[in-house]
């Protein structure tokens, strides 16, 4: 292998490592390390995902550098490598310093999208009949008017469902807006890494309820009562998860597995999550006669649609009678 093959090998892994540690999480990182090695703008799917939200492009003239994001998470970033294929490439103060603005610079836009969030929020409203709340179900609790007296804490704006996202440190980060269709939408700019929609997180707080989706996870804490968190998507999980645990270290928490097509990256993420922090559990959708991951998803909104739902998402998180009661 050429020196040239070798550094441009070397700076797509290292690339690669970047994007993972700003919450994009490539389903076929291999892939994605060769593509990048070509120059062009590579378009990519990541856990979790049906369709091709993450793109990235890889420069290898002169000093390596290059820049990536999700357009479903409102990311965007850039590297830089102490590779390069000139006989001087940046020195490490440089690219420390370069690093620093960047960070510096993202800082600034996280906290105006989060500024923007808030107006947003302060000037929604009860949600009416939205298409996605009564195909979930969710429209009585998000009323609150839920038998259970659960209400989930959710908006409208115009014609989109408004669901809140915030931090360990900040309640509104973010906003997701979802159409009457089910198409999903973070604020540009917005915090996604460690941000989550929450509800039920009044002290004392013993076991915490994790998921990825709105719906999924609104569904578990209409069932349960439990405090709960959404963290939008598998490759949030472990931020969101990590955050929490920090948050309230004595608490149990369940990773409530999206089960997925194919090689199923939601139940490898919840699976991943819980092995790497103690105590953790998975809990499972149960499935329906005759699924198969290699046609349908299932996830936790989809059991709560179901006759006797309720109690059956309660079962799947290992609650008696009488801990809902």
């Amino acid at each position: 292998m050429s020196t040239q093959l070798m550094h441009g090998s070397l700076s797509a892994f290292q690339m690669v490592g970047a994007m993972r540690a700003w919450g994009i999480e490539p389903i076929d990182p291999s892939r994605l390390m060769a593509d990048l090695q070509s120059g062009r703008i590579v378009r990519f799917r990541c856990l979790g995902e049906r369709k091709k939200s993450g793109w990235a492009v890889l420069r290898l003239d002169g000093p390596h550098s290059g820049s990536f994001g999700s357009w479903r998470l409102g990311i965007t970033g850039h590297w830089h490598s102490r590779v390069s294929n000139s006989a001087s490439g940046p020195s490490a103060v440089e690219i420390a310093s370069q690093r620093a603005r960047e960070l510096a610079a993202a800082e600034q836009r996280h906290a105006a999208a989060a500024e923007r969030a808030r107006e947003i929020w302060s000037k929604s409203h009860t949600p009416g009949t939205h298409d996605y709340l009564q195909a979930k179900a969710l429209y009585l609790a998000a009323r609150g008017i839920h038998p259970l007296g659960r209400y989930i804490s959710v908006k409208q704006y115009g014609g989109h469902l408004i669901v809140p996202l915030g931090t360990t440190a900040s309640p509104i980060c973010n906003l997701q807006a979802i159409s009457h269709s089910g198409q999903k939408r973070f604020l540009p700019n917005g915090r996604t890494k460690g941000a989550f929609w929450s509800a039920g997180f009044d002290d004392p707080v013993e076991t915490i309820a994790i998921g990825e989706g709105f719906a999924t996870m609104a569904a578990v804490y209409v069932a349960t009562g439990l405090p709960t968190a959404a963290a939008m998507s598998a490759s949030n999980l472990s931020a969101v998860a990590t955050a929490l645990y920090g948050r309230h270290p004595g608490a149990k928490l369940i990773m409530c597995a999206d089960m997925d097509t194919g090689p199923n990256p939601g139940l490898a993420a919840a699976t991943s999550v819980a092995a790497a922090l103690p105590g953790a559990l998975v809990a499972k959708p149960p499935m329906p006669r005759g699924w198969s991951s290699a046609t349908k998803g299932w996830d936790f909104s989809d059991v709560f649609l179901c006759r006797g739902g309720e109690d059956a998402i309660r079962r799947a998180l290992g609650m008696t009678e009488m801990a809902y009661a």
